[in-house]
């Protein structure tokens, strides 16, 4: 396990209604375990209505640790917002995927076991390798290309109706098998590794080695089908892949004119026909619970 340690008697905590698994009993429970081990919830944003506090709020406060209980993707507007803070940040598994929180405590800990561990004082604090790509950052993979599109597949998944009509899931399963044939294809284009006609999606994963390169590699229907399913389970190996590589900085590229849809912690974004990522450390120091 991670190191023994006092932990923080007051911290602030950060949750989002809109994310995955939100709750209002399960961030209630969250509160329990927290203050039954002696740390003091002190002050709480509810985000959309808040804001996520930057470093000098948490300062006002006299707190110098911010737990967020949400998905990924809250969790990196609040690791930007805190860049430079000498305070720290624990993540807790409160979205869809959770990749950050697998990665930092374990593929199967909830909010409530990583919330003992930290009470009881069982956590390490971390300064993680990550990817920049201009302002942004990831810490868990940055995606490109077209086969991106099956995170939005995954976000349909999320907001099925209670009627159980699948009339938008089974439209944008459509077009991300669309896509991810007929879409066009990304290259790893500095270094030059891989195939010259370019894959449907090339993922950065953020290592203390560099970054390492991995393409999908279907192709027909069937495999496009079983690539999506891998991306929406986080279960990259079951999906036809290979390793191109590790390198500090990478040029990713279309291999057509325009933009090019990316994904960053599997929240979609787009950018350039050709991007450049490097490998930095995140900007603040985060708490791990895990071995």
């Amino acid at each position: 396990m991670a190191g023994e340690q006092a932990p923080p008697t007051r911290i602030a905590l950060v949750v989002n209604s809109a994310s995955g698994s939100y709750s209002q009993e399960a961030v209630e429970r969250l509160v329990a375990v927290l203050e039954g081990g002696q740390v003091d919830v002190a002050k709480t944003y509810q985000l959309p209505d808040d804001d996520v506090p930057g470093g000098k709020d948490l300062d006002d406060e006299g707190l110098d640790c911010l737990a967020v209980f949400a998905g990924d993707g809250t969790i990196n507007l609040a690791i930007q917002a805190l860049s430079g803070w000498d305070g720290a940040l624990l993540p807790l598994p409160g979205g869809t995927m959770n990749l950050l929180c697998a990665r930092l405590h374990g593929e199967d800990a909830g909010a409530e076991e990583i919330a003992a561990r930290f009470a009881a004082g069982d956590f390490r604090r971390s300064c993680e390798p990550v990817v920049r790509n201009g302002t942004r950052i990831s810490l868990v993979a940055i995606a490109c290309g077209p086969g991106t599109h099956w995170y939005h597949v995954r976000e349909a998944m999320r907001d099925v109706p209670e009627d159980g009509s699948l009339g938008d899931l089974a439209n944008e399963t459509r077009d991300a098998v669309g896509l991810s044939v007929n879409g066009p294809m990304v290259t790893c284009a500095d270094p030059k590794l891989g195939r010259e006609e370019g894959y449907p999606v090339i993922e950065l994963e953020p290592h203390e080695d560099g970054l390492r390169i991995v393409a999908y590699t279907a192709q027909d229907f069937a495999g496009y089908a079983k690539q999506g399913l891998a991306i929406l389970m986080r279960r990259f190996r079951e999906g036809p892949h290979e390793v191109l590589g590790h390198a500090r900085r990478v040029r990713i590229a279309s291999l057509e004119e325009g933009g090019m849809d990316m994904s960053f912690d599997g929240e979609p974004a787009s950018g350039d026909a050709a991007e450049l990522f490097t490998l930095e450390r995140c900007p603040v120091q985060l708490v791990a619970t895990g071995t």
